[in-house]
């Protein structure tokens, strides 16, 4: 007897199950993209922040390498200035 010819179905994949396949990778890849975009954005405000605190330590030590008299503040108290740092912070210098 001769084997019948298989099913249509059988024989691989159809179209629709394709097209599904490819939007279903494709919303995978979409949202991968997505997180590592927004972790880019996330390291590079982190690296700008770290380099204002860095700008604004050396500020600061430039203001307490001064002798305490050429340091521009407010003496809150006999032997304590307030110091405003170009604008960015405020600081205590104890003599």
């Amino acid at each position: 007897m001769k084997s019948l010819p298989p099913d249509i179905s059988s024989r691989g994949f159809t179209l629709i199950e394709g097209v599904m396949a490819v939007g279903i990778l494709s919303i995978g890849f979409l949202s991968i993209l997505g997180v590592i975009t927004f972790g880019l954005r996330i390291i590079k405000n982190n690296q700008e922040e770290t380099l204002k605190m860095f700008n604004a330590q050396a500020l600061i030590e430039q203001e307490i390498a001064k002798p305490y008299n050429e340091v521009n503040g407010i003496e809150i108290r006999p032997g304590l200035k307030e110091v405003d740092i170009n604008g960015l912070i405020k600081t205590y210098i104890s003599q």
